[in-house]
């Protein structure tokens, strides 16, 4: 018996290929019609009815879900596009939106667009400045489309069944959504609580949110503020909490301290109320940043660091250019234990009236006399990581620093001692000219005074210093290893502001001036506003012989100190996997919970993206092997 004698496809040509058949028309075809022409046409119109369904539902899936055009009628669109058009088409009227379903052949309410927008209106939203044209208007308006697509036409009963029958097509279609557990909060934006957890539910967020900037979608990134203060004590670093009614007018140095504050630490939960005397506005180009430096200023001595002992004057740093809050920090630790290695024991100790020291045996006693070594980082900061509020509310984390003053560098007894800092790019700072003066009295255009037993004498002792660089009394008046080693630490460091400008000059006699490090924000390859990241042969040895006469000199005559000395470092402090192994283990004292809060409380911080401990340790990495190849 003929298989096909009752099959509607039994003529040859049978199937027309003039007209687009449906779906059950084409199944019977495939199945029952004997000859070639008439099931190979079955299976093409199968091909275009797959593609036109899938497409009805894929299109609109889409990303780009920007309007196509807009019309002031239906019937205007209609009748422009009787037989169809792919994209989105506004109705002014009614202010839905309307696409062509292939599958109907007829044109499809897709709902409200948000309001009834004019032609004009969404033209110019999709022209650039130059001219040329663009589908998309907006990725908030694209991310709202999606997901009203995406939940309408799981919904639409008269796409149900090719959705069904499609499934296996439709896994495959990218969708721009994921089903994600959220924590449900009421209209005040408080969490629900069940009494003993978070009340959860589920909805749908855009697979590339990663920060939870999707205007109203109840996204889990949205609680991370609640998490991070109600917890912040669980998180072990110090907490500071300052309060006074006069300190939000705290803006710049100008205006001066503020006092009547009240005061607690807390520090691995324990909590000691102190009397902090007053408050001022720290830094010079620092002060221009939202987030402010500050001085402290205690009623009365306290200790906040063992090896540190008992004063009254801190300072909290904001590090604002530097968001790893590691440079400063972590650049003073490293110049301390680069100096902390001229430390020798082969000078005999003596007393007050000349004579010499000795222990029971009466053999005379030996040790370090340099008082380049004294303080608690050889004269440099110390520091710790610190979480503070200001008035209740949370400021941020700071840096809990020595400040520039006498017991930074271990003074305070001498006549003749000074900590100087150089403020601006000058020929003093050069060395190359004399100081500014007002009367014999520094001015601070070159370099302030941070710490003096006097200042008559500072003018003179400066220029005396100044006129002896590149000649033979120049030992008497630099200090040739700091000198040396600054050199090599700050060319290591990229630190272009640190060649004639923010580094500190320390004298304990008023004659013999010592280098020391300071203000290292813009140092392993940050820019000196934080912006972005130096080339790793950025600032060189030949920049900083270009900039200043003491470098050069340097440089030009003593490149085989320089040479010695850094291929020392590089066996023991500088050796490349312990000075990366450092980078991490100093990075590894502030949870990643600290710096997410610190995004949000501080949006405009610069570049939270690549300022890390990776990019650190990277830079360093390649800038050794570049020092090493200049002084080889």
């Amino acid at each position: 018996m003929n298989n096909y004698s009752n099959s509607r496809w039994k003529d040859r040509g049978s199937f027309s290929k003039d007209i687009l058949h449906s779906y059950q028309d084409i199944v019977d075809a495939i199945r029952t019609a004997p000859y070639g022409i008439d099931t190979r046409e079955a299976m093409a119109q199968m091909l275009i009815f797959l593609y036109s369904a899938t497409q009805s539902v894929s299109d609109n899936l889409d990303l780009d879900m920007s309007p196509t055009d807009a019309f002031g009628t239906l019937d205007e669109l209609k009748q422009k596009y009787p037989n169809g058009q792919k994209g989105v088409y506004i109705v002014q009227e009614s202010g839905r939106w309307y696409f062509w379903s292939e599958l109907e052949s007829t044109w499809k309410d897709g709902g409200f667009y948000q309001a009834p927008v004019e032609i004009k209106e969404i033209k110019d939203g999709r022209v650039w400045s130059k001219g040329i044209s663009s589908k998309t208007i907006g990725e908030a308006i694209r991310g709202q489309l999606n997901q009203e697509n995406m939940e309408r036409q799981v919904n639409d009963n008269s796409l149900k069944n090719e959705l069904d029958y499609y499934k296996t097509l439709l896994d495959q279609v990218y969708t721009a959504f994921i089903l994600k557990t959220i924590n449900i909060k009421d209209k005040k934006g408080n969490l629900l609580w069940d009494g003993d957890k978070l009340v959860t539910g589920k909805a749908f967020l855009p697979r590339t949110d990663t920060i939870g900037g999707e205007q109203g979608l109840p996204i889990d990134s949205g609680i991370v503020g609640d998490t991070f203060l109600g917890k912040i004590k669980e998180y072990g670093l110090p907490i500071l909490k300052i309060s006074g009614k006069d300190i939000g007018g705290l803006n710049t140095k100008n205006d001066g301290k503020i006092k009547n504050l009240n005061c607690s630490y807390i520090d691995k939960n324990l909590t000691r109320n102190v009397i902090l005397k007053s408050i001022k506005v720290q830094g010079s180009s620092s002060q221009a940043y939202p987030k402010k430096n500050y001085t402290l200023e205690f009623d009365e001595n306290i200790i906040f660091k063992e090896k540190w002992g008992t004063h009254k004057k801190y300072v909290i740093k904001a590090d604002w250019v530097d968001f790893s809050h590691m440079r400063n920090e972590f650049g003073a630790n490293l110049w301390k234990r680069i100096r902390e290695t001229r430390i020798g024991n082969s000078n005999s100790l003596i007393d007050k009236n000349g004579d010499f020291l000795i222990d029971k045996n009466n053999n005379i006693l030996n040790g370090e006399i340099n008082p380049a070594f004294l303080g608690p980082a050889m004269g440099a900061i110390d520091s710790f990581p610190i979480l503070v509020f200001i008035n209740d509310k949370y400021h941020g984390i700071y840096s809990f620093t020595i400040p520039k003053t006498d017991w930074m560098a271990g003074m305070g007894s001498g006549k003749k001692e000074a900590i100087l800092s150089a403020e601006t790019h000058s020929s003093a700072t050069q060395f190359r000219d004399h100081v500014i003066d007002k009367n014999g009295i520094l001015d601070d255009k070159d370099f302030s005074v941070e710490y003096a037993s006097d200042e008559n004498w500072i003018v003179n002792s400066l220029n005396t210093m100044i006129d002896s660089v590149a000649r033979d009394s120049m030992d008497e008046f630099i200090d040739s290893d700091s000198a040396i080693d600054y050199l090599l630490f700050n060319t290591l460091l990229g630190n272009g502001d640190g060649i004639d400008k923010n580094f500190l000059l320390n004298t304990w006699d008023g004659k013999k001036w010592f280098f020391n490090a300071y203000d290292m924000d813009s140092s392993f390859g940050n820019f000196w506003d934080g912006t972005k990241i130096i080339p790793t042969d950025a600032y060189m040895f030949d920049i900083h012989r270009n900039k200043s006469k003491l470098w050069e000199y340097l440089i030009d005559n003593k490149k085989d100190k320089l040479k010695e000395r850094w291929f020392f470092l590089r066996k023991n402090i500088l050796k490349k996997d312990n000075l990366i192994s450092d980078v991490y283990n100093y990075a590894s004292s502030i949870p990643d919970a600290v710096f997410d809060y610190e995004k949000r409380r501080w949006p405009n911080r610069p570049n939270t993206r690549t300022n890390t401990p990776s990019q650190i340790a990277e830079w360093l990495e390649k800038r050794l092997d570049k020092i090493d190849n200049y002084l080889q």
